[in-house]
């Protein structure tokens, strides 16, 4: 099957009628990149909309000194670049591949046809900005209120399956880039893994078991709150 066939089965256009995605995967081009690939830069002319189908992609900030800034990194079924695609304008942030990666590549012009057409197309992308704006308050919220302790277990637990008491979760990019989205150094991502040995968490490279879901999430509600290290870490550059 055809990466782009999966674009069927994304959550994304779940509610979307058959017709409207088949329109959409006809006009589509798909891009593969390997582990570090730029997808595009900031400041190119936004002419298409985004699909990650296969991997992750990397959004990252330039500032005008050269320093490098992850403002997100999107999981297959998200897309990138909807509202400029919609509005015109120049990509507000670079693109990278984590590891390998499929895109699927829509003309904006297909895409604002489509939308005419299509009431639950429209629903379907406001949807998907919303969560972006959702996730950029929480980063907002983390790097300005949270010691490097609560950020990293705040990961943690966002990778921990709904409804596990236990689970046994896998990293989905290295460290390095962990760090670098949580905003502190990659020394420090190390020493918050290991003080949290003691909170049932055994971290094995990228493998990681959470004895207890919710004797972690009791370390940030108050009921067995660590002792704050008082060190927000200043983001990196990539």
């Amino acid at each position: 099957m055809l990466a782009l066939d999966k674009l069927n089965d994304l959550p994304l256009l779940a509610r979307v009628p058959a017709s409207t995605r088949d329109r959409l995967r006809q006009a589509a081009r798909q891009d593969e990149y390997r582990d570090g690939q730029t997808i595009f830069v900031q400041g190119d002319d936004v002419g298409a909309v985004f699909v990650v189908v296969e991997g992750f992609v990397k959004l990252v900030r330039v500032a005008s000194n050269g320093d490098q800034t992850i403002v997100q990194i999107l999981p297959a079924g998200r897309t990138i670049a909807e509202a400029l695609a919609l509005s015109g304008g120049v990509h507000s942030t670079s693109a990278s591949a984590v590891g390998d990666v499929v895109v699927a590549r829509i003309p904006a012009s297909v895409v604002k046809r489509e939308l005419h057409l299509s009431p639950q197309l429209v629903l379907a992308l406001f949807g998907e900005t919303q969560k972006k704006i959702i996730a950029l308050m929480d980063m907002i919220e983390g790097l300005k209120v949270q010691s490097a302790d609560e950020r990293v277990t705040r990961y943690i637990l966002s990778l921990c399956p709904d409804g596990l008491e236990s689970c046994a979760i896998r990293i989905p990019h290295h460290k390095r880039v962990v760090a670098e989205l949580l905003g502190i150094q990659q020394a420090t991502l190390s020493r918050c893994l290991a003080k949290l040995r003691d909170r049932g968490v055994v971290t094995d490279a990228r493998e990681i078991t959470v004895s207890s879901v919710s004797r972690l999430w009791a370390t940030l509600s108050g009921n067995e709150l660590p002792a704050r290290t008082a060190l927000h870490e200043s983001r990196v550059p990539a």
